[in-house]
């Protein structure tokens, strides 16, 4: 066997983010907002601010760990950015997959219509899908 090292560490504990972090505090913050709106219809008009931050010393702690050097810390802030940033895409992928609406079912704002137009995709089987034509111009905007 082997002692783990530093990125391994940071692997260990980006996995953590995948199931519980990015999945599981919207859902608190939703449900959250769902009470407060259910006690005061006031709540339904604001967002509720963030109260929870997460961070971690792992790959970062470079005055307590010897084996923390600046590259460790380097591949750590790139593999927490990889593990968002693959996250978000991954959600608008998906998101893309379930919003085929056509302009002839459904009506659409001008925002979401400027969103659909700066779109690089300009294959004409989804020139009539705004809804997707928006989300892969912001998934271009994400991954670029």
């Amino acid at each position: 066997t082997s002692k783990l090292s530093v990125l391994d560490e940071v692997e260990n504990g980006l996995s953590f983010y995948d199931y519980t972090f990015l999945r599981e505090l919207p859902q608190l913050y939703a449900g959250l907002e769902d009470l407060l709106a259910d006690k005061d219809p006031a709540f339904r008009e604001q967002e509720l601010p963030s109260f929870m931050k997460m961070g971690s010393w792992i790959g970062g702690d470079r005055d307590g760990n010897p084996f923390v050097t600046a590259s460790v810390l380097e591949n750590t802030m790139a593999m927490q950015a990889t593990r968002a940033f693959r996250f978000y895409l991954d959600e608008l992928h998906t998101l893309g997959s379930q919003l085929s609406m056509a302009t002839l079912l459904v009506n659409v704002s001008d925002p979401l219509l400027a969103l659909a137009q700066a779109s690089p995709d300009h294959s004409p089987h989804r020139s009539d899908e705004p809804y997707r034509l928006a989300i892969s111009g912001i998934y271009a905007r994400v991954a670029a």
